[in-house]
């Protein structure tokens, strides 16, 4: 379609039914207006944005306990698998000493007590809330040569996790949800 402007009125040069014409001719129209000048009636009412802040805080208070729940997931996911690296370490450590014993500390798993070294620096350092990783910290105690108990507390209970972690040298990790985890608690699948 050709469109000519002939004294404020556009005509088709080639036929067009009138409905979609008048739409077309509209459009045109209003396009081809000065634009408005800035000032009075410009921009946004109030009514307009205390509306699309509403939305913005409903849209935020959805979000926001997904994303805590799924952190919280995460946190004890990496505390179920360090529990179960300092397992494995500590049964590699026992099979690697005569007499056969476990390491008194988790510092003794990591360089530079360790070379080479069976956990990383910062596991070894996650002994108190202070030095957490991802939001749980371990307590490892060494009962006699051939017995260890290793606990993973969360840092701040209902915010990093909300379950405590108990294991020892037969490899079962335990969870507990409303106090310290020990042996009598049920294990984790």
């Amino acid at each position: 379609y050709v469109i000519r402007q002939k004294e404020d009125s556009f005509t088709p040069h080639l036929a067009m039914p009138r409905h979609l014409w008048q739409g077309c001719s509209n459009i045109i129209k209003k396009s081809l207006r000065k634009p408005r000048p800035l000032g009075r009636g410009a921009g946004f009412t109030l009514l307009e944005i205390i509306v699309v802040m509403a939305i913005i805080i409903i849209l935020a208070t959805l979000a926001i306990p997904t994303v805590l729940r799924s952190r919280i997931t995460a946190n004890e996911t990496v505390a179920i698998a360090s529990c179960r690296l300092i397992i494995n370490t500590a049964q590699s450590f026992y099979a690697n000493q005569l007499p056969h014993r476990y390491p008194e500390s988790l510092a003794q798993l990591a360089s530079p007590d360790a070379d080479p070294a069976y956990i990383d620096s910062a596991l070894a350092a996650a002994v108190d809330a202070d030095n957490a990783k991802q939001g749980y910290y371990f307590i490892y105690a060494l009962e006699d040569d051939e017995h260890f108990v290793l606990q993973a507390n969360p840092k701040i209970l209902q915010r990093t996790g909300i379950r405590y972690f108990y294991c020892d040298e037969t490899g079962v990790i335990r969870a507990n949800m409303e106090q310290e985890a020990g042996p009598d608690d049920s294990p984790i699948s």
